[in-house]
């Protein structure tokens, strides 16, 4: 199996062991599958629960660019990471982001 196809296998699942497993194998979370980062492939999914900020976790462990601090902060469930973003900039919780989503046409 390829290492974006295990990423993605992981990712469905949302098991971050086999994630580390592909990223270590040489998978990267940079890498684009059908136009999109793993990354945002990760955000896309339908699939939330614990097991998505460890992915998301060991996505950033091995290097996925979130350019927006706050939405990475949203991202890893960091209370602290997203106030902080949030006194230096109050306006931040008025962007919104637009992302596919399996849920919605």
């Amino acid at each position: 199996m390829d290492h974006i196809q295990q990423a993605m296998d992981a990712m469905e699942v949302l098991d971050p062991v086999k994630l580390q497993a592909a990223f270590s194998a040489g998978a990267d979370p940079n890498m684009e599958w059908k136009g999109t980062s793993l990354g945002e492939q990760l955000v896309n999914m339908y699939l939330r629960g614990p097991g998505f900020t460890d992915c998301v976790r060991v996505m950033v462990n091995h290097g996925w660019r979130v350019d927006d601090a706050a939405l990475k902060a949203v991202f890893l469930d960091d209370d602290a990471g997203l106030a902080m973003e949030v006194a230096k900039d109050p306006a931040v919780i008025h962007r919104t982001y637009t992302y596919p989503c399996a849920f919605t046409p």
